[in-house]
């Protein structure tokens, strides 16, 4: 993981955090919704809410970065990953969440998260019945660069907004995903980008293509969180 020294926009001031864990970084609602989430290295026990002492050593283990402001960039994508996979109503997709297992920071303080999930099936059949995913669409069999076993990406309102993209790579565990976010949504309900082409569907092809080219510059986790917040993904207060 790499170290995080400057101030990149949208994080607390750096004198804010000197002092703060990143378990200290998250709010109290968001500890309570990251508890059950949490599990013991080597015996995979849960954490309980009676305690909440080893919850954050936990978290600090598996979120914490070289110093307050790596840690933060990684905890704006814990919260981001709460928001918009439906943490705070606890609805049915978080619930088939069995165990978040650490992060890391790539390109431009962009996050990525690996969780595990009780029950492939029974988790990617959630995704499609919630009808806010798009599941391993038809064209994700164009990008064959790809390692992807299966690709979920929540439905934005445009392809100009962040995308969640939840993926399982070939050779991972069966029961484990991954999550990041795109800059721009290959699965969105309006089109924007406006062409001579006649084909809606041809149209959509083509601006999501658009947007597949923007995928290897991402968006800090800062960023994201500012753009889900203007989505109202992210609640007011936090």
């Amino acid at each position: 993981m790499k170290c995080i020294t400057a101030n990149p926009p949208g994080y607390a001031d750096p004198d804010r955090l000197q002092e703060k864990t990143a378990w200290e970084q998250l709010t109290t609602a968001e500890r309570r919704i990251i508890t059950p989430k949490l599990v013991v290295a080597g015996n995979g026990d849960e954490i309980t809410d009676g305690e909440p002492g080893a919850a954050g050593e936990v978290f600090n283990k598996d979120f914490g970065g070289t110093n307050a402001m790596a840690s933060a960039i990684l905890v704006t994508g814990v919260k981001n990953f709460i928001d918009n996979a439906g943490g705070h109503s606890n609805n049915e997709v978080w619930q088939q969440i069995s165990s978040l297992m650490g992060g890391w920071s790539g390109k431009n303080d962009s996050v990525g998260i690996a969780f595990h999930v009780s029950n492939t099936a029974d988790f990617l059949s959630v995704l499609r019945q919630s009808g806010e995913y798009e599941v391993d669409a038809g064209y994700e069999r164009l990008n064959w660069m790809s390692d992807h076993v299966h690709s979920a990406r929540f439905i934005t309102e445009t392809s100009y907004q962040p995308g969640m993209h939840i993926i399982q790579e070939k050779g991972y565990p069966d029961t484990r995903f991954d999550v990041h976010w795109d800059p721009r949504s290959a699965a969105f309900r309006r089109l924007s980008d406006y062409t001579l082409v006649p084909l809606a569907a041809v149209r959509r092809n083509l601006e999501r293509a658009r947007a597949g080219l923007s995928h290897k510059n991402p968006q800090s986790s800062a960023e994201t969180r500012q753009e889900l917040r203007r989505m109202r993904i992210v609640p007011q207060e936090t």
